[in-house]
């Protein structure tokens, strides 16, 4: 993977009380692709999909770089790792950011961020973008909310 990313797993979490009900199809919060980034339709797949997805564990490789963050208030754990198994799923996509900050892709209020730690545009593998969000769900996670970045 390219080391030259930033992935930042954002928080703006829904406020709301928490109980136990089935889950209905049309429940699912919304997967929102990026600005130039492949829509859902496109890959074959739903909000649905993505939600019900098993998570893969990230790359060892990058367990040592991540950063748990508190910005602002974490998203929830469910919400990222569908923002990550999109990315996942757009395999040897190219997900390229510029000198500002660059959405990926939202659902549920959690976003993943990428910014060039270079100072020009570049890009990566997306499939390598979710491996590096895998990490921070994998490891910045607690009473089912998540936020980290990795430098």
């Amino acid at each position: 993977m390219t080391p030259i990313l930033t992935y930042l797993l954002t928080l703006a979490a829904l406020l709301g009380t928490g109980y136990a009900s089935p889950v209905i199809r049309d429940e699912y919060p919304e997967v929102v692709p990026g600005p130039g980034m492949p829509s859902l339709a496109e890959l074959g797949l739903t909000s649905w999909d993505l939600f019900e997805m098993t998570p893969i564990p990230a790359d060892s490789g990058l367990n040592k770089r991540y950063i748990c963050t508190t910005r602002n208030q974490p998203c929830t754990i469910a919400a990222a790792q569908t923002c990550v198994n999109y990315l996942k799923n757009l395999g040897t996509t190219n997900c390229a950011v510029g000198r500002s900050d660059t959405l990926m892709v939202s659902s549920g209020g959690c976003k993943i961020n990428g910014i060039s730690t270079s100072g020009g545009s570049t890009s990566s593998y997306c499939r390598d973008v979710g491996n590096g969000a895998q990490t921070i769900v994998d490891r910045c996670s607690g009473n089912g909310k998540t936020a980290g970045m990795l430098p």
